[in-house]
Order: C-alpha cells, then structure tokens, then sequence
C-alpha cells in the first residue's frame, strides 16, 4: 500500500515546512535581538544615569551663575546711583564753600 500524493499536496507540504521554517528562524532572530537590546540596555542605563547627573549638575551651576549676575548687577546698579549721588553732594558742597570763600574775599 504505497500513498501517491499528487503534484498540489507535495507543494503544499514544502510550502508548509518552507513557512514553519522561516516562523522558527524569524522567531529565534527576534529572540536574540531582544536579548541583545536588553544587554545594550543595561549597559547604556549607567552611562545615561551619569549624562542625567551631569546635566543637573550643569542646570545647577548655570542657575547659581545667573543668581551672581543678577546680584552683580543690583550690585553695580546701587553703586552707580551712590557714585552720582556722591558727585551731586560734592557739587553742592563746593559750590557752597566756593560762595563763602568769594564772600569772604569780597
């Protein structure tokens, strides 16, 4: 008792086998690229958590740089009010010493 397939059922067995085939290759790629991107991952995580660190450290130094500026400024601002306020006493006083020395001369 010999079983005869016909032209059809063999093409339809390798089609079978050629698909199983390529679903256990294309299963076990997809296996070994997850692993692999878990392994990158890990690896990655570190360096990423020091970039992060790094950045704050960063964002920290420039806020407390613009903290100085602005005091700086205030700084320079209270400062350049003083000095003109300085100048018009010292104005005023001279011209006041200067009438009581041309009064005296008189």
């Amino acid at each position: 008792m010999t079983i005869a397939l016909t032209s059809l059922e063999v093409a339809g067995l390798i089609r079978d086998i050629a698909l199983i085939t390529f679903f256990v290759i294309g299963s076990m790629g997809l296996l070994v690229g997850l692993l692999l991107g878990l392994k990158f991952y890990r690896r990655t995580r570190n360096l990423m958590d020091r970039v992060d660190a790094g950045v704050d450290r960063v964002e920290a130094m420039v806020e407390s740089v613009d903290t100085t500026a602005s005091t700086v400024r205030k700084t320079a601002t209270s400062m350049n009010r003083g000095m003109r306020a300085g100048d018009i006493a010292k104005s005023a006083f001279s011209s006041v010493l200067n009438r009581r020395d041309r009064d005296s001369d008189d």
